[in-house]
């Protein structure tokens, strides 16, 4: 073998092996950044769920509040009608005792 087709055997060598080095790091680039959009999409989904849930709790409690708005109301009512009937009663009462 020559001088010559020794050095150019190298070099095809050496290229075959830079080709096949720059395979493998570019499917392990393309895994890497794979991975990294599916946690990426991960993370995305759970803050989505998330949100979702929070929103869902927020409904709930603000539901819980009007109706126990609506019952310190009612509760308000009852109590100005029972104090006006006690109001009643006592002068009522009071015409009965003094008569």
């Amino acid at each position: 073998m020559s001088v010559q087709s020794t050095t150019m055997t190298s070099v095809a060598a050496d290229e075959v092996t830079t080709s096949t080095d720059q395979s493998v790091v570019d499917s392990m680039v393309n895994s890497v950044v794979d991975s990294m959009a599916n946690k990426d999409a991960e993370l995305n989904n759970s803050h989505v769920l998330r949100q979702a849930q929070l929103s869902r709790e927020l409904q709930e409690l603000n539901t819980m509040l009007a109706d126990k708005q609506e019952l310190a109301g009612q509760m308000m009512r009852n109590d100005e009608q029972l104090a006006a009937v006690k109001l009643q009663h006592e002068v009522s009462s009071h015409c009965v005792y003094t008569v």
